[in-house]
């Protein structure tokens, strides 16, 4: 079930409340009056914002503007941390950690520590007294989903949610019989406490639309996801069906590989260097495979190999490529001399009766051989329109 207890479930136990009030009696209207906590009525988040220059320029970016719940103590206060930017959304409550007495004056800030988790919900967590009159709430532009999920957290795990379906799991191989309506898809192999990160960008796009329910990444079906591993089995769906034919040995596939390995899962992949070179290295292969092509445009192609296939494994009968300039050298050869026969045939004679005359059979022949020879050779000698490749070098 969601939380629905509101601060006072949060805080009951705090013994640090400055407040005249015992927490055990308080109620929501008058733990809100403490001094720990405000309502944000406004935020400062670009230079749009009427109070942009009031609050610093770009040096106050996330100073919020607050509120007590009855309205009698406002003022304005900004992030406790400046490396870590996750501000709180209008209606959403803080926890003010340093209050000065000069806040009201502008001359001091508070400090604040967002946001209290009053429904347990990554997405917005704002106050529902929204019914006074005294409470002066700016428009936000934030819209709230119902539907973002809360990733299940396993024992041991650090977990860093946003507010839309993101999230970076710095977790570990974990199976519980308690947390079977939970289960996680990468702690089927390994031990107890092997190391796992899961970078997520996006929820299934089929999730459920009841938000407070948590849920577990699914590396098939979000829509962005990076694993680094250690000893787990991701069960990724490769979308060439792991058909390694290319290979005489093929490598284990990256659902059942047990070793460290970073999987990379999206729609599309981009991988570009702006100003030097992409390297991919391994000790054993590195593997491309597509299921309609694989593209390669670039003004040089060099490939150094002391052995190179073209064709299908399947192809037993293995044959070399031909040396182009040593080919046209023996080609010419072969040709000039057989150019030379027929040119000698061109006078041939035939003795009728024992008196000479030419044989015009056998010099029609000739001469149609010479011809066509010589066309041969002048192909094999033009290298703009011969034979060899101009683009396609072997060494």
């Amino acid at each position: 079930m969601i939380n629905r207890s509101g601060l006072v479930g949060v805080v009951k136990n705090a013994s640090y409340v400055q407040s005249n009030t015992p927490i055990s009696s308080m109620s929501d209207n008058n733990l809100l009056s403490t001094n720990l906590f405000r309502i944000v009525t406004d935020i400062v988040l670009d230079n749009t914002h009427p109070k942009f220059e009031e609050v610093g320029g770009w040096g106050g970016m996330g100073t919020i503007f607050f509120t007590n719940l009855d309205g009698t103590l406002t003022g304005k206060a900004q992030p406790l941390f400046s490396n870590i930017k996750s501000y709180p959304i209008i209606r959403e409550i803080v926890l003010i950690v340093h209050e000065n007495t000069s806040a009201n004056s502008g001359i001091s800030p508070d400090f604040y520590i967002n946001n209290i988790n009053l429904w347990g919900s990554a997405n917005y967590n704002p106050t529902e007294y929204t019914k006074d009159s005294k409470l002066n709430f700016k428009p936000s532009p934030f819209t709230e989903k119902q539907n973002i999920h809360p990733i299940i957290s396993y024992p041991g795990d650090t977990i860093y949610e946003g507010r839309f379906g993101n999230s970076l799991r710095l977790g570990n191989t974990f199976v519980s019989p308690t947390l079977s309506e939970y289960p996680n898809n990468w702690s089927s192999t390994g031990s107890k406490g092997d190391p796992i990160l899961i970078l997520r960008n996006g929820q299934p796009l089929n999730a459920s639309s009841i938000g407070y329910y948590p849920i577990s990444e699914d590396i098939n079906n979000d829509l962005s996801s990076i694993y680094q591993t250690s000893t787990q089995k991701i069960p990724i769906n490769v979308i060439t069906n792991e058909n390694y034919n290319s290979y005489s040995t093929k490598p284990i596939s990256p659902s059942q590989y047990t070793f460290p390995q970073i999987i990379c899962n999206s729609d599309r992949i981009i991988i570009n260097a702006k100003n030097d070179s992409i390297l991919l290295s391994a000790n054993k292969s590195v593997g491309l495979s597509s299921n309609e092509s694989i593209n390669i445009d670039t003004k040089q192609f060099h490939v150094n190999s002391t052995n190179i296939k073209l064709g299908s494994i399947d192809d037993r009968q293995l044959q070399p490529v031909l040396l182009g300039n040593d080919t046209v050298i023996l080609l010419k050869s072969l040709v000039t001399e057989v150019r030379n026969i027929a040119k000698s045939l061109e006078s041939a004679q035939i003795f009728p009766n024992g008196v000479p005359s030419p044989d015009v059979a056998l010099q029609s022949t000739s001469q149609t051989a010479v011809t066509n020879l010589n066309n041969i050779l002048n192909r094999l000698e033009d290298d703009i329109k011969g034979i060899k490749s101009n683009i396609v070098k072997i060494i």
